[in-house]
């Protein structure tokens, strides 16, 4: 035991984060200077930036792999629940991480039945956030209020999977970094509409000893304005010197890439260009992977915490571990190539068992686990190992040769 202090310890907390309000009410919004119903706006409305969610969100919930517990039986009960669900577990994940990201954080009601005298999953419902709040107690959750116009339902904090982004009770939106670049690319559509009602239009200009009359005959044309005068009046027509719709693109392809940089969506997807760098690609994605793997770590340990957790304990006893998720690996093919060769030589050089670390070599690389051996004996003589060192990487002894 560590050295005794001198005065004794205080286990409460003093300092209060959530402002006098909340304290006071002992609830918790969302305390974002932007309105929820602007984070609302720009996914309903804006297309790089619903893209770029989407974008992040499908790879994050390509990147949990699949669930797996020291005890078969926990992990394969687990599994089947999983594989009950109403919604699938990737559309689950997807959803979770587009309300996160927007609104700070995600909350999802889990729906339990009996079957057989065992608690089942049903279904997993995500619950829009901007229609949510938090009550506390002592500074924790102890459930989420849901207002839906009419009435406003409580949800107790164990029925739910809660997943948080950034700091705060409720997390803070990703898109808070790209509030900017949107209302600018908004306002540009705006204006570049009035660019081309004045610009692209045509004015006629006519001139003339009755002006009335022809002023009355030009207006039934389908044109923009229209300008008479005498025969003596002189009128130059104004145009602009530089490509107006050639810049508003740009800016708003700028604009574009502003978004998609606020959420490490790398930009070279959204350039109209079809040159880039091969390299600048390759660091784009590689912090691009970076953020997704981040992302996958967050959900999965709320999944791990909120719901596996609940999964065992409801109908195992004395289980302590709740497992874990894997994590999908996407090499390049440059990667599998070197990866495929590094392992060839340390099967052959006996370092790796390609019985034992068959299903390991096979995550590393990208490949399906090997599902055949699980119900079949273990390959013990030298021909079995040479089949399945065949099945491993296409090749037998001669793949060991240059």
């Amino acid at each position: 035991m560590g050295r005794k202090p001198k005065m004794p310890v205080s286990t409460t907390q003093l300092a209060n984060p959530f402002g006098i309000l909340s304290s006071y009410l002992g609830e918790v919004w969302s305390d974002s200077d932007i309105p929820l119903t602007s984070y609302k706006e720009m996914v309903e409305k804006d297309e790089t930036v619903a893209a770029s969610l989407e974008f992040l969100a499908y790879n994050t919930a390509n990147k949990i792999g699949d669930y797996i517990h020291p005890d078969s039986k926990v992990q394969d009960f687990v599994r089947k629940n999983l594989e009950r669900m109403e919604t699938p577990l990737e559309a689950l994940i997807t959803k979770l991480v587009i309300n996160a990201l927007v609104y700070g954080f995600a909350v999802a009601e889990i729906v339990w039945e009996v079957v057989d005298d065992k608690y089942m999953v049903k279904r997993v419902v995500v619950i829009p956030s901007d229609t949510l709040h938090a009550k506390l107690n002592d500074y924790d959750i102890e459930s989420f209020v849901q207002n839906t116009g009419f009435d406003k339902i409580e949800i107790p904090r164990e029925k739910v999977i809660f997943v948080k982004m950034g700091e705060g009770v409720l997390g803070q939106s990703a898109l808070r970094r790209a509030w900017r670049p949107y209302r600018f690319k908004s306002a540009l559509f705006k204006f570049w509409a009035i660019a081309m009602e004045r610009y692209s239009m045509p004015i006629l200009f006519g001139q003339t000893t009755d002006v009335e009359r022809l002023v009355e005959d030009l207006r039934n044309l389908w044109i923009n304005g229209v300008i008479a005068t005498d025969t003596s009046t002189d009128i130059k027509l104004l145009e602009p010197r530089v490509n107006i719709a050639g810049e508003f693109r740009e800016a708003i392809e700028y604009a574009n890439q502003l978004i998609a940089r606020s959420l490490l969506v790398p930009p070279l997807l959204l350039s109209t260009e079809r040159s880039g760098a091969y390299s600048l690609g390759r660091v784009q994605m590689n912090l691009f992977m970076s953020a997704v793997e981040r992302l996958a770590k967050i959900v999965a340990e709320a999944l791990l915490n909120d719901f596996i957790s609940k999964i065992i304990s409801y109908n195992f006893e004395g289980v302590d571990s709740y497992g874990a998720f894997l994590f999908r690996t996407q090499p390049s093919a440059e990667e599998m190539s070197r990866l495929a060769l590094a392992f060839n030589q340390l099967v052959g050089a006996g370092v790796l068992d390609p019985v034992e670390d068959g299903n390991w070599i096979r995550a590393m690389i990208g490949a399906p686990r090997q599902q055949v051996l699980e119900s079949a004996k273990q390959p013990e003589t030298e021909q079995e190992l040479a089949e399945f060192y065949d099945s491993l990487f296409g090749g037998g002894e001669d793949a060991n040769e240059t």
